[in-house]
């Protein structure tokens, strides 16, 4: 009875031990047969990683051509408020004005000097009608202390051609110029030589 005892427990502890065997071999971490190792971590790390580490790159290549296409995408032109580009506008018409009234002063002086024993007179005041391309619509006296018609009269034809060109303004319908040439007639002292200047313009546009 003993024996058969002692030769269960015996078996028993036999089983108890295979068990302990198949256990450690299949379910212990350290022994598991997929276990994730070093190499395997890295590798996940590295698939984790690598698409932010190219989006980055991406976003700082783009960041990069945007900031060098800026300063040549706006001109400055288009960084300038419409009130600036008027004023900007005005400045060059107003100078283009001065420019073709300093070039035009000799013709309107040839008419004096050609009918220079005649001439008695101190100024003539001429306004223009200009077109938004320059061109002189009309030209006409507005006043003058010049006695002599055929004076005036070639004062007229001469301001008729003028050349406004330079001063277009496409913003505007059309535009009025003012002008009054000044003239040191020195006939009145018994000398035949004259002299003119001028004095001031105005511009008006109508749009």
């Amino acid at each position: 009875m003993k024996f058969a005892l002692y030769f269960l427990m015996f078996f028993a502890a036999l089983a108890s031990y295979a068990g302990e065997d198949l256990d450690l071999g299949l379910t212990q971490a350290e022994n598991h047969p997929y276990e994730v190792d070093e190499l395997d971590s890295s590798f996940q790390d590295n698939q984790v990683k690598a698409p932010v580490a190219n989006t980055d790159k991406a976003n700082t290549v783009m960041k990069i051509e945007m900031n060098q296409a800026e300063p040549s995408l706006l001109t400055p032109d288009q960084t300038m408020t419409d009130a600036e580009k008027l004023a900007l506008d005005n400045q060059r018409r107003q100078k283009a004005i001065r420019k073709e009234l300093a070039e035009g002063a000799s013709m309107v002086k040839s008419c004096i000097t050609r009918n220079n024993k005649n001439f008695r007179g101190t100024h003539v005041t001429l306004r223009w009608m200009v077109s938004p391309m320059g061109k002189v619509q009309e030209a006409k006296i507005t006043s003058t202390d010049i006695g002599d018609l055929a004076i005036r009269d070639c004062i007229k034809r001469a301001a008729a051609n003028f050349d406004f060109s330079d001063a277009r303004g496409d913003k505007f319908k059309k535009s009025v110029v003012e002008y009054t040439f000044k003239f040191n007639n020195k006939n009145n002292k018994s000398q035949k030589t004259s002299q003119n200047s001028g004095s001031g313009h105005t511009i008006a546009d109508s749009k």
